[in-house]
Parts: C-alpha cells; sequence; structure tokens
C-alpha cells in the first residue's frame, strides 16, 4: 500500500490450489495449499501482527481484503507423516524470490462474490468482516486501485556514507518506501541532497516502520523545511562506550539501524569503530529463532549463512564476517566488520592469538570471543624486552586445565580498581 486508496502488486498465487483461513481461535490467518497428500506450504500471519485498520472493496464479481503487517509472516511446508505432521520453515515461495517476500508489508487477499451478494453465505465474506470489528480492527471501505509494479531504470544513491547508511535504513522498510521512488520524488532527493543530514532520513524511517504507509514526498519536505538542530552523536555518551551500527536479519530480509552505544571491547578500541557492525539473527516477529522439531530450521540457517559468507556493500564499503563471543552467540548476535587501510577481518583474528590449532568450533569460539567480551579500558601497561613470563599449562592424562587466564600483580591490580572507581 502506497497510499490508502493504492496497492502495488510484486507478485501474485493465482492458482486455486490455495485457501485462506481465518481461524480466530487461535488469532491467526494462515494461507496454504490444498492438497490431499504429501507437501504443501502455508503463510502464517498473526493477527497481532496486522496494523488496526483493514480495507475492504467490495467489487460486483470479487472481494479484496486489503491488510498492513507489522512484521513479516512465517513460511512453512506441511507433510503428513505417520507420527504427525513434520513441520519446515522456509525462505520463499515457488516463483517468489525471498527479497520480494521479505519486503511486502501489505498483502490483499480476494475471493469471488460480493459482499452485498447475500445470496451466497459461504463466499459473501461478511462472517470474516464481522469477527475481524469484534476483535477490534477498524474495516474501511474504499475502491483500491491495483497496480503491477514496474521496475524503473532510475536509482538513487548518496555520495556520503553516513547518508547512504541512513538511506539504507530507510529503504529496508520495504515497497512502501522504494515503491514511491518515481521520477519526480527522486528528482526531489537530488535537489535537497546537500541539505539532507542522515538524522532526517532515520526519523523518517521511524515513521514508516510504524505506518502501514507514508507520503514520502511530505515526509522529506516537511524534514528539510524544519531543519532541526542536530545534537552530536557523541553527546551525552558514557565513558567506555562507542556508537556501533547495527542490522537485523530475519529469514527473509535486513533491516538497518543507526547507530547505537554499546560497551567497548578490546577489539573496537584498538581498530576503529566506524567499520564495524553488529549482526543480530531475529524471526520474523523479532523474537529469537528457535523451533522444536529436528531440521526444521535448515532453510533458515542455510539462508542466514548465505549471508554471513557473501557479506553485503553499503556504497564503496563491504562488510564481512569477523566474529561474535559466547554470549553474544547465545543471543544470535555477530560481528561484521569493513576492510580499510590494510587491515581485513582475517587480520583482527590473526592479531588476537593463535587458536590455530583449536579444532573443537565451541572452544574456538569461546576463546577468539574473550576479544569482544565487554570490558573497560583503564591503564597502558608497556612490556620491554625479557619482562614477560610465561607459566606452564596444567595437564593431566593428557588433557589441559589451563583457562588462558593470567597473573597481575596487587600493585597493578590497585591502579587498575583505583582507575575503575
Amino acid at each position: 500500500m502506497i497510499s490508502p486508496v493504492k496497492f502495488s502488486k510484486h507478485w501474485e498465487v493465482t492458482s486455486k490450489e490455495w485457501c485462506v483461513l481465518f481461524e480466530n481461535d487461535k488469532e491467526l490467518l494462515t494461507i496454504e495449499e490444498i492438497v490431499s497428500s504429501g507437501e504443501h506450504r502455508a503463510i502464517e500471519i498473526p493477527y497481532n501482527s496486522i496494523h488496526d485498520a483493514v480495507v475492504v472493496y467490495p467489487e460486483q464479481e470479487e472481494t479484496s481484503l486489503f491488510i498492513n503487517i507489522k512484521s513479516n509472516p512465517k513460511l512453512f511446508t506441511r507433510e503428513k507423516k505417520i507420527f504427525g505432521i513434520e513441520e519446515k520453515r522456509i525462505v520463499s515461495l515457488p516463483d517468489v524470490r525471498r527479497e520480494s517476500f521479505g519486503r511486502s508489508s501489505s498483502f490483499c487477499v480476494r475471493w469471488s462474490g460480493n459482499l452485498l451478494d447475500n445470496a451466497n453465505n459461504e463466499t459473501n465474506g461478511w462472517d470474516v468482516i464481522f469477527r475481524l470489528k469484534r476483535l477490534g480492527y477498524h474495516v474501511v471501505y474504499a475502491r483500491v486501485s491495483s497496480m503491477h509494479y514496474s521496475p524503473r531504470a532510475s536509482t538513487f544513491s548518496f555520495k556520503d556514507f553516513d547518508k547512504e547508511y541512513a538511506w539504507a535504513c530507510l529503504c529496508s522498510q520495504g515497497y512502501k518506501v522504494t515503491d514511491q521512488l518515481d521520477d519526480d520524488n527522486i528528482l526531489l532527493l537530488k535537489r535537497s541532497e546537500n541539505t539532507i543530514v542522515p538524522e532526517m532520513l532515520h526519523r523518517i524511517a521511524v515513521i514508516a516502520n510504524e505506518r502501514p504507509f507514508i507520503n514520502f514526498p511530505s515526509l522529506i519536505t516537511k524534514e528539510v523545511n524544519t531543519n532541526k538542530t542536530i545534537l552530536s552523536e557523541n553527546e551525552d555518551l558514557p565513558p567506555n562506550y562507542s556508537l556501533i551500527r547495527r542490522m537485523v536479519l530475519t529469514p527473509t530480509k535486513h533491516v538497518f539501524y543507526p547507530k547505537e552505544p554499546i560497551v567497548q571491547n578490546r577489539i573496537i578500541r584498538q581498530y576503529e569503530e566506524e567499520y564495524f557492525i553488529r549482526i543480530v539473527f531475529r524471526d520474523e516477529d523479532y523474537e529469537r529463532v528457535s523451533a522444536i522439531q529436528p531440521n526444521s530450521l535448515d532453510a533458515v540457517i542455510e539462508a542466514m549463512k548465505q549471508f554471513m559468507q557473501k557479506g553485503f556493500h553499503i556504497l564503496d564499503r563491504k562488510y564481512e564476517f569477523l566474529g561474535c563471543s559466547n554470549s553474544q552467540l547465545r543471543e544470535h548476535g555477530f560481528w561484521l566488520f569493513c576492510p580499510n587501510n590494510g587491515i581485513n577481518a582475517q587480520n583482527i583474528r590473526d592479531d588476537c592469538g593463535d587458536i590455530s590449532s583449536e579444532r573443537c568450533v565451541a572452544s574456538y569460539v569461546s576463546r577468539f570471543g574473550l576479544c569482544f567480551s565487554a570490558s573497560r579500558d583503564t591503564i597502558d601497561v608497556g612490556v620491554r624486552p625479557g619482562e614477560e613470563v610465561f607459566e606452564d599449562d596444567i595437564e593431566r592424562n593428557d588433557y589441559c586445565f589451563s583457562d588462558g587466564i593470567g597473573k597481575i600483580s596487587p600493585c597493578l591490580a590497585a591502579k587498575v580498581s583505583h582507575f575503575g572507581k
């Protein structure tokens, strides 16, 4: 929905083997294939992810219901087994790419028959509309024009990285933003490029996230004309904190977010914080990804794995996988780094210590992740030649019990403790 009465159609499922189920007891809208046996696909949209207002367009021969969603639906394949139904998550539909599905924030459900035609109570849909009203949704009747989306030849990007990243934050909100980039709006952006600052685009991204549709030229013009005073990013930033960009990666999309303060670690202090970004894996409803049945997340994990392996570009920067700490791994979070000044992710990993002989993945992540553990910068200790002392590992029965911790003198410990206060 690029306006209250204009629907931009990117893809459609026209097969009669699909049906729509309003499962009111589960508060779930399910769109699934009708099959007698074998594997079939399903789209699940929880009622609580639907915006408060739904639009109904009763035509002569069919009725259209337009719903706008706050978070993406989940995709499943289901197959009948002897012990029950085996359910697996998927990231796309036949003839619908993952990116196209993930960027869709509005869905149109059509059925034959007019709401005003009471001759066939099974198809007129009044029961669906009444139920939605009883659930608290505002039902709006309107004449909605549906149009097939036509890819445009003209595109837009900023030359400044901070602006381009903020632009990526806005565009990652989906088609309700990018479908409005016609020639007139691109010309508006070009004319306003020198007066637009990243914070303006971040504010519009917040609005786009909260609303089912936006008036893009109006918001841009308002931001430029208002010209709010922008505070420095480092204003009131606590000591030992850094501002780091972040991104949320879901099974069907990725969303960029502005910088947020995080506690520093050894890596952030040693290298330029400007070139780091935190990625968090989340499900479509922004909860942590989880499953009960074994192997049910294979497709989701594979999609996320490919994303991490390929990395991504913003303007002239390419971000690549770096690593994570144990606590971040439990929260499904990772670090990515953009190579600069001859330093890449592998250089950073090599500089953190030689753990190449560690063949256990869990131990490798644990030891490398120590460098990402939150810490405070206290005092610098210079080491002169001959001052390093190595302790022997504690070994019994061919097992090493050393945990990697070092020693500190009482004098130095007192200095560190005093500095921390």
